[in-house]
């Protein structure tokens, strides 16, 4: 009996952790639509700037300050076009 109690408190456990929200590794803005940003990211072999500007613009209307993280993603197309032209120079 002690050890079905157990069993029944696991699970109910496990069902209340996995409806939680991991605001670690999945918060809702990471998720939104069909493919993760980082994903995306990994998948065009991007560079650590071209990532955070595609992730800045894609995740701004999910996290509240749509205008500072557009101002990020223009931080980085800066930094990004500032790189180009020198190399183009």
């Amino acid at each position: 009996m002690n050890e079905r109690y157990s069993k029944a408190r696991h699970r109910a456990e496990i069902e209340a952790w996995q409806g939680r929200k991991d605001n670690i590794n999945q918060p809702e803005h990471y998720t939104m639509g069909s493919i993760e940003v980082y994903d995306f990211i990994t998948a065009w072999e991007l560079s650590f700037t071209e990532g955070n500007i595609i992730k800045y613009v894609v995740r701004s209307p999910y996290k509240g300050k749509r205008l500072d993280d557009l101002k990020k993603a223009q931080w980085y197309l800066n930094k990004l076009i500032a790189d180009a032209e020198a190399q183009d120079g």
